[in-house]
């Protein structure tokens, strides 16, 4: 199966993982990991369609007093992280009806300053590589981010796989969470 059968498949399986009481247990995971309570600066996702709901991190985050930012992607390719201060109205929907940092939020051009990443992905393996949606912006983004920075994913138990198709220039998450466990991934890529 290709990449974009493999996508088609997955999406159509996580429409029916849905599940408000394991999404739940995956983000207090989250909350209470070590990376989580330290970061300083965090660069999230606004969840669409069938993601796991993001909103109880962005919502914790400003309640704390971290510094948050969430991704505009651009034609060329390239992401540019974006500080959020109120998840209601500094958020605006792109073309596709994703959630995004208005054009008015501040970029963050120094982006080896962010402590944690929420990365995105379809489904994830053991070794922290994921299926992400095609455009490589996670990628390319993740190449220019300090090694010190964590880099997590979220995803149901029933979406890690033992083997995902990958490229040369895929780069892996440092831990996933899902309902049942953190995942403490192999930092070498393949």
């Amino acid at each position: 199966m290709n990449k974009k059968e493999m996508r088609k498949t997955i999406l159509n399986h996580r429409k029916n993982l849905f599940n408000p009481v394991l999404e739940d247990r995956i983000i207090k995971r989250v909350l209470v990991s070590k990376g989580w309570q330290k970061a300083k600066i965090v660069m999230l996702t606004a969840s669409f369609g069938s993601e796991i709901n993001t909103a109880p991190l962005i919502d914790n985050a400003l309640k704390d007093g971290k510094k948050v930012y969430l991704p505009v992607c651009r034609d060329e390719g390239r992401m540019i992280p974006k500080q959020i201060k109120n998840r209601t109205s500094d958020l605006k929907a792109d073309f596709h009806g994703i959630p995004e940092p208005a054009v008015t939020c501040e970029s963050l051009d120094a982006v080896d300053r962010i402590d944690f990443i929420l990365v995105p992905g379809m489904a994830f393996t053991e070794e922290g590589f994921r299926l992400g949606y095609g455009g490589g912006y996670y990628d390319r983004f993740l190449s220019q981010v300090s090694s010190r920075t964590e880099t997590v994913g979220i995803t149901y138990e029933a979406l890690i796989f033992s083997k995902l198709p990958m490229e040369a220039f895929d780069f892996p998450v440092k831990s996933i969470f899902t309902e049942n466990r953190q995942i403490i991934c192999r930092q070498e890529r393949k």
